[in-house]
């Protein structure tokens, strides 16, 4: 399991409750904006949060002015211990953290949600997911057969065509869409809002896990259970997980698939949301006044992947990407005539040193020109096609 980086560790005693506590306890862990602000006040008095894990924590804390007691402070972290048996639990059931400033840290939660990005991230499964960007599939937890049906047909197809899925592991929808995705060879993203530490224990996660193909994360701590607070905030994540949306059912004007798409129709740059073609569907139909679109018939997955309008027809009419032209695609090609193994999705990203959504744009043309070829389904590999024999 890798290390944890003394800036999380620092982070995890200001934020985490570690133990159960009693409210309104000394030790009582630092709430978002009272962790921003330490943290804002640390930078202005040329401090870092690493320092406050050192010999001199104590001055600092005397010497910067805060909002937040100083003794409250030195409480948080003064529980080394009750961190390390912590770190122990969440190890034995694979699970790991990162925190914001880690390298590992996905740069897309800090573009997208800015000071709302959540300081810590705990997962289970291969951090290469933390780098995807694919369609969140999200709906109900009580969906009617049509729009569980809808929602297992689209993972499906995103899968085949090698597009994450994106989802928040809830019932209902959620769950669904994931399971097909997975079921399909694909590779899937969960959200969670409460008790990753069952999920990561799950045997009908087990396999998945070994094959690289799921990732399950949560911002909240492993053991948290279930509130409404949790359940809404984690919605943001999802959508930043993603270069489109789709809302495959929702109840008006209440729930979190509800609350989660208006926020998204809200951002001053939201993503492309669309929702489940379904004229007598209240929710579904005020969603797409508000500016969402109803989902195509024909769809294009390779140019969603590529935050584009997924309509094939439209897409067929447009100028091919401008990654998938020139010397870069030229490059790449050449590049995989001198590869000699096997290669799972990770490993030809990093053999071809290109990024995750040039990965997406270019897959799908490599193989279908013949360049690569696909060597199995679970776990998915690729190899170069090997050369017709002479005559």
């Amino acid at each position: 399991m890798p290390s944890i980086s003394e800036r999380t560790k620092s982070t995890l005693l200001l934020t985490a409750p570690l133990l159960p506590r009693a409210s309104g306890s000394v030790s009582e862990p630092l709430r978002p904006r009272e962790y921003r602000d330490l943290l804002s006040t640390l930078s202005q008095a040329g401090h870092t949060l690493e320092e406050l894990l050192g010999v001199e924590a104590r001055e600092i804390l005397q010497d910067i002015r805060i909002r937040i007691g100083p003794e409250r402070v030195s409480a948080l972290l003064a529980r080394g211990v009750q961190l390390a048996d912590a770190i122990d639990r969440w190890h034995a059931r694979g699970i790991w953290v990162i925190g914001l400033g880690d390298p590992e840290y996905p740069q897309q939660l800090v573009d997208r949600l800015d000071t709302a990005a959540p300081p810590l991230l705990y997962g289970c499964g291969d951090r290469r997911l933390l780098r995807v960007a694919g369609l969140a599939i999200v709906g109900s937890r009580d969906p009617s057969t049509e729009a569980l049906d809808f929602a297992r047909v689209v993972a499906e197809e995103a899968a085949r065509c090698q597009v994450p899925v994106v989802s928040g592991g809830a019932r209902g929808i959620d769950a669904s869409a994931m399971r097909s995705a997975l079921q399909a060879a694909g590779e899937v993203v969960g959200v969670l809002g409460q008790r990753l530490d069952r999920a990561a224990i799950a045997a009908e996660n087990r396999d998945f896990f070994v094959a690289g193909q799921l990732l399950l994360l949560s911002p909240y701590d492993p053991s948290a259970g279930f509130n409404v607070g949790n359940a809404m905030g984690r919605n943001k994540l999802i959508y930043a997980f993603a270069n489109a949306a789709l809302v495959a059912c929702a109840d008006h004007n209440r729930g979190g698939t509800w609350a989660g798409a208006i926020e998204q129709l809200e951002r001053e740059n939201p993503i492309p949301l669309y929702v489940r073609a379904e004229a007598q569907d209240e929710a579904l139909s005020e969603l797409v006044k508000r500016g969402a679109k109803t989902w195509p018939s024909r769809v294009n997955f390779t140019q969603l992947a590529g935050h584009a309008d997924p309509d094939s027809s439209s897409a067929a009419k447009a100028d091919p990407p401008a990654e998938l032209t020139g010397s870069l695609f030229d490059y790449a090609t050449h590049m995989l005539s001198c590869l000699d193994h096997e290669c799972s999705r990770s490993e030809l990203q990093s053999f071809l040193e290109i990024t995750p959504g040039q990965l997406n744009a270019w897959l799908p043309e490599l193989l279908a020109s013949g360049v690569l070829e696909q060597s199995s389904k679970r776990p998915v590999r690729y190899r170069t096609r090997p050369p017709a024999l002479p005559l």
